[in-house]
């Protein structure tokens, strides 16, 4: 009788063992998924930021094609033609 008491209290035990390590495998899912969305987001932001920098930079070499001359960054002049 006592043994077959010790068996029910041990298979309750893993019962909730099992299911304690099954919702931290989930919440690991989600926070990964989390993770996932927002390095997508990241990559999507860093192409744009790179289309960008090249725009400007093809805006820079038809500007000195056409004569402009951009200063360095320690001058105060701006932009001549």
């Amino acid at each position: 009788m006592i043994l077959i008491f010790a068996g029910i209290v041990v298979f309750l035990f893993l019962l909730v063992y099992i299911e304690s390590e099954l919702v931290k495998i989930e919440v690991r899912k989600d926070n990964l998924q989390h993770r996932s969305a927002e390095l997508e987001n990241r990559k999507k932001d860093l192409q744009f930021e790179i289309m960008n920098i090249n725009n400007l930079a093809l805006i820079e070499e038809q500007a000195k094609q056409q004569g402009f001359i951009f200063p360095n960054e320690a001058d105060i002049l701006g932009v001549l033609k």
